[in-house]
């Protein structure tokens, strides 16, 4: 049994899905524009859903599916669903919490999600798809892992209220064209501070017309990555190598606090790290 392409599109008395046990097979667009719906189950024969099958459901508050099914999972009960072998995101609701198993948001993953204020994408995805927040109108804040390597085009396309964007990698992803909307460039954008200067020379990272460094993670957190790790050692031997550090300019390299910056200040982060631990 299937649900075809555009079956329940724009029914709006529509409030709740159950697949039961016999469907194999969600078209496209198959629940489109379904105002009213606020639950989906899948059961345990779904093999394919369409990636648009489920769109502009905006009342839409969870999402399960059957624990025995093979292909698709919502585990750890994360009002998601996900495909099963690549960990792949493919659709969700306002109440959607990605788990850290999740590798890649799916194409409009979280397209017309329009509860959805603030998304916190674990450190185990790696790329997030064409179109994955597409017209999430109300997300005014997101914070991108290190993790992520790939954006993909229009990623946040529409995402009118985006006004802080946060990466937290010091080589700027790889994206496609225009993965954010012109209104989410007039946002900020928070990097590492030692990758500040990258990003604005990116050919779409540097449409932001305001790049600055990441908040600090606290004392002994040189490149401003929001950690203290060996890396920060890195970057202050760097800087030292360079010349005379200007602490004015640069307060962040005087961990010690004597006023100056020196090679007491990378024994200063190394013990922090020793502490830390």
């Amino acid at each position: 049994m299937i649900i075809a392409d555009n079956a329940f599109s724009g029914q709006n008395s529509l409030t709740s899905v159950n697949t039961g046990h016999s469907v194999k097979s969600i078209g496209k667009y198959a629940f489109d524009a379904c105002e009213s719906l606020s639950s989906i189950y899948l059961g345990s024969a779904v093999e394919q859903i369409h990636e648009m099958a489920i769109m502009n459901c905006n009342q839409l508050l969870s999402i399960r599916v059957h624990p025995d099914n093979p292909f698709f999972d919502s585990r750890e009960d994360c009002n998601a669903i996900i495909e099963t072998a690549d960990n792949r995101l493919i659709a969700s609701c306002m109440y959607t919490v990605i788990p850290n198993t999740v590798t890649t948001i799916g194409y409009n993953g979280f397209a017309h999600c329009m509860g959805l204020t603030s998304v916190t994408i674990p450190e185990s995805v790696k790329t997030i798809e064409e179109y994955a927040f597409r017209n999430c109108s109300y997300l005014n804040t997101v914070v991108i892992p290190k993790s992520v390597t790939f954006i993909g085009k229009g990623a946040f396309d529409s995402c009118r209220r985006l006004n802080s964007t946060t990466c937290k990698s010091k080589t700027p992803p790889t994206t496609g064209s225009s993965p954010f909307s012109a209104d989410a460039l007039l946002g900020k954008l928070y990097v590492p501070r030692s990758a500040v200067e990258l990003y604005k020379a990116h050919e779409e990272w540097g449409k932001f017309p305001t790049i600055l460094p990441m908040p600090d993670g606290g004392t002994g957190d040189a490149d401003g990555d929001g950690e203290v790790k060996i890396s920060d050692v890195v970057y202050l031997i760097d800087m030292l190598l360079k010349g005379d550090v200007d602490i004015n300019e640069s307060p962040f390299a005087d961990v010690n606090g004597d006023g100056k910056a020196s090679i007491r200040d990378i024994t200063a982060i190394i013990n922090i790290m020793l502490s830390n631990h």
